[in-house]
């Protein structure tokens, strides 16, 4: 295997090319994760005695240039560093050798297929010429030699002696056919695999160069910290609630994804909501100054001066102007005089010829390869090798779909073309899998990657950027307690920050106006030391998953409410009487009388307090008037009409709440309903 290294030096001095430097292992021991972006820190340890400098290879290709710092331990180390060169490489890689091997080979069955094809067609031939020999009657008047008298016993042998030759050469024929199916289908194979590993491989990394001077000899530890692009973090939550301990356990999850070209491996993850991008520097107003000059009034005597200088100088450029055009016209007749000269064209033939000479192979190749196939054809034996060219076609196709798929963001058709592959590579003989081996890996690595690509726009539906929610502050998490290992795999990985197990109270709510359902609700104080940013929350009952909620940015101190869903143990049920009449006798009005009837019933073995929601209309039109009556103990009612009262309800007991209002308008006035605006 060959590797061919493409190197774009962004800052290189000859200095820099002469130092000796050695390759400095670093291990990354910290990442602190952004939106878009990631700070990373490594260390490692070098020996100063001697020391110019030192190299940090196979980067991430990420890594924001101008972010890479370099810091020592002990600090008062006594070693100065003189230059930071990021340099970016390609590394490409060609599988030369194995292609080699496989065109070796590919001619060698080429060679044996063209045997075979000729064995073939001898026997086909020697086949035909026993078949045409047939007696026939003597013409006298052509041929005058001496009859040749021959017995129906020596005739019927020579027709045994016919006939066993054409069996024999019939079972050597088969047996060629089989030779030259076999040979096609590995040659078949062998072509596949070579066009497969044909194909380079590159990857993108970068190089870190440090110079540096060093007064003292001994070992220090090396900090490398730079920022490198694509990773990113959402917070996510999740809520456990124990409605017979009274406990709500609030678990807060960062969701991260590592695109850099690293992996993290046993690293301590923290993150941050700050705006890397974002300028924290204050606006710098710079100074504005105006000063004037006065314009010197032009006698005439200098205006006739000046007029004549331009006039002069216009002449003298048109003169030579005229000069250069005729100068090369002059050329362009001189030159067009000349005899062509042909030696592009010669070279160019050349060129042909010799392309001619490198496709000659490939062109034989290709036609004893097509005679081999219609010799199978005209056999008419089942062809292993005709199976396996329609289905290695087939699988050529869809792996070119695969890979066109996965690069447009198709993961789904790029999973299914994937199947479709290994169905076919499937129905190759086995012995000839294994050679397909490295393409099968490909295929199922695109898989893999296309379905973790399709569960992370699952992931994603309802998650918020901490940008979005942060307010522009710098809020700072850590994984809780241990250290992590994420992959460079593009994948969502879930780091536990914190855990807090908060005292609940639980309560029930109902607005019966619009659902027949009594709804428990379960509150607990917040006590993170940083805000909780807005994120989706999975809420569980016990294990149980009830639902999936958003939760607002909730700081230290704040309520966090979490709804668990309708109640089956508390049964409700609203009943609303309406009468219609009209008051007065001279100046009438018209009166709409509700009676509302709310019934609740408590199977639950305990008391429970339900906060009850309902809804009354209101006016602001002075000829329009709402009066209430009987409203429950304790209720609410607002300016827009919502009422809410909280009903304490015994074990196994039923309640019974009424109340009414009344809608008066004028007479011979049409009433209009209004809700949210729509009339």
């Amino acid at each position: 295997m060959y590797k061919i290294f493409l190197i774009f030096s962004i800052l290189i001095s000859p200095y820099v090319l002469n130092a000796e430097k050695i390759d400095l292992n670093t291990k990354i021991i910290s990442a602190r994760v952004y939106q878009g972006s990631a700070n990373i820190t490594r260390v490692g340890a070098l020996k100063t005695t001697g020391q110019t400098g030192f190299r940090i290879n196979n980067l991430g290709n990420n890594i924001v240039e101008g972010s890479v710092s370099i810091r020592f331990k002990p600090e008062n180390s006594g070693i100065k560093i003189k230059r930071i060169l990021v340099i970016p490489k390609v590394e490409k890689t060609f599988k030369d050798e194995d292609v080699k091997k496989l065109e070796q080979r590919e001619e060698s069955l080429s060679r044996k297929l063209k045997i075979y094809t000729e064995e073939l067609e001898s026997i086909n031939k020697q086949r035909n010429y026993i078949s045409s020999l047939v007696p026939k009657k003597k013409d006298i008047t052509r041929d005058s030699s001496p009859d040749i008298l021959m017995n129906t016993g020596a005739w019927s042998e020579y027709q045994k002696m016919l006939t066993s030759i054409l069996d024999e050469n019939s079972e050597l024929e088969w047996k060629l056919l089989k030779k030259l199916d076999d040979t096609r289908e590995e040659l078949l194979v062998v072509e596949s695999k070579r066009d497969y590993l044909s194909r380079a491989s590159s990857q993108e990394h970068k190089d870190v160069e440090v110079e540096l001077s060093s007064k003292v000899n001994k070992p220090v530890q090396v900090y490398v910290d730079y920022i490198i692009k694509d990773a990113y973090w959402y917070p996510r939550y999740e809520v456990k609630v124990d409605t017979k301990k009274k406990m709500n356990q609030i678990s807060f999850y960062a969701l991260v994804r590592n695109n850099t070209g690293e992996d993290w491996e046993n690293a301590e993850i923290s993150f941050s909501a700050a705006d890397l991008k974002k300028k924290l520097d204050l606006p710098r107003i710079d100074e504005w100054k105006i000063s004037f000059r006065e314009t010197p009034i032009e006698t005439e005597e200098e205006y006739d001066k000046r007029a004549y200088a331009y006039s002069k100088s216009d002449k003298m450029m048109d003169k030579k102007k005229k000069e250069l055009r005729s100068l090369k016209e002059r050329n362009v007749n001189e030159v067009a005089d000349e005899e062509p000269k042909p030696a592009m064209e010669r070279e160019e033939l050349q060129n042909r010829s010799i392309d001619l000479v490198r496709q000659e192979p490939q062109k034989q190749m290709r036609n004893d390869y097509t005679k081999a196939k219609q010799m199978l054809e005209q056999g008419n034996i089942r062809s292993r090798s005709q199976e396996t060219e329609s289905n290695l076609i087939e699988f050529k196709n869809v792996y070119e779909s695969q890979k066109s798929y996965y690069s447009n963001n198709d993961y789904n058709n790029a999973i299914i073309s994937g199947k479709k592959a290994m169905e076919r590579l499937s129905l190759i003989a086995p012995k000839y899998q294994s050679e397909l081996s490295s393409a099968r890996q490909d295929i199922e690595e695109t898989v893999r990657k296309s379905a973790l690509m399709q569960a992370n726009s699952k992931i994603t539906n309802g998650l918020i950027s901490p940008l979005e929610s942060s307010g522009g502050f710098d809020y700072r998490y850590s994984a809780l307690g241990r250290k992590e290992t994420i992959l460079s795999d593009n994948s969502f990985n879930r780091v536990l920050v914190s855990r807090e197990n908060l005292p609940n109270k639980l309560s029930y709510e109902t607005a019966p106006i619009e659902m027949k359902s009594v709804f428990l609700t379960s509150n607990s104080v917040s006590r993170n030391k940083e805000p909780l940013l807005a994120g989706p929350l999975d809420i569980y009952v016990k294990e149980d998953y009830i639902t999936t909620s958003k939760l607002n940015n909730t700081a230290t101190g704040e309520n966090l409410k979490f709804d668990l869903g309708p109640a089956k143990d508390i049964e409700i049920e609203r009943k609303e009487d309406s009468f219609r009449e009209t008051k007065g006798f001279f100046s009438k009005e018209n009166s709409i009388t509700k009676k509302i009837t709310i019934k609740l019933k408590n199977r639950k073995k305990e008391k429970v307090s339900v906060l009850i929601v309902d809804r009354i209309p209101y006016t602001n039109d002075p000829k329009s008037k709402i009066e209430t009556k009987n409203l429950p103990k304790g209720s609410k009612l607002s300016d827009t009409g919502i009422l809410k009262y909280t009903v304490v309800l015994e074990a196994g007991k039923s309640k019974e709440i009424k109340y009414e209002y009344n809608i008066l308008y004028p007479d011979k006035a049409r009433l209009k309903e209004i809700f949210r605006g729509q009339e």
